[in-house]
């Protein structure tokens, strides 16, 4: 239940991915739309940022590594955009991976987790509404990547700064 607002809000930030197209009302026909676009990319965009301070803030001091993997994280979801590798399951493999190299076999704080699920999901919604955006489908999930890849390293880069790290 602790973490239940930040699904709820996510689900919310997945219902307004599908389109990003207005109609025109001159032609009636639907046209793609850069604002809404922006909108989904400042509905998404706050979840992956908040979640990632918040993963760092109450579970850094306990395992530094938790920085290293969100960083590793960043890079793999860019490599991802840059690479054009768009199937989910390379997403959740990479962060799986990742999982391993930082911290081994051992125990992930639910945290993580869950922070690791909200960039799963949020991407998938994204995947599957591709062919509804009325936008190119690759250049629609290259945005989307865009979008999480520059939160994670936003995030993740604020919070080298604020610790002096």
């Amino acid at each position: 239940m602790k973490h239940s607002k930040i699904w709820i809000l996510s689900l919310l930030a997945s219902v307004l991915v599908i389109g990003c197209t207005t109609t025109n009302s001159t032609t009636g026909e639907k046209e793609y739309d850069p604002i809404k676009t922006e909108q989904v990319k400042a509905m998404i965009e706050p979840f992956v940022i908040i979640g990632t301070r918040r993963a760092l803030d109450e579970t850094y001091d306990r395992n530094p590594a938790v920085l290293s993997y969100l960083q590793q994280s960043a890079e793999f979801v860019c490599k991802m955009r840059d690479e054009q590798k768009f199937a989910p399951e390379f997403l959740i493999d990479g962060l799986d991976a990742g999982l391993i190299e930082a911290f081994g076999t051992g125990g992930v704080d639910p945290l993580i987790l869950d922070l690791k699920t909200l960039i799963v999901g949020l991407y998938k919604v994204n995947y599957s509404n591709r062919f509804d955006a009325e936008l190119n489908p690759q250049a629609f999930l290259i945005h989307a990547l865009d979008v999480i890849c520059n939160a994670l390293s936003t995030a993740t880069a604020d919070f080298v700064i604020e610790r002096g790290l």
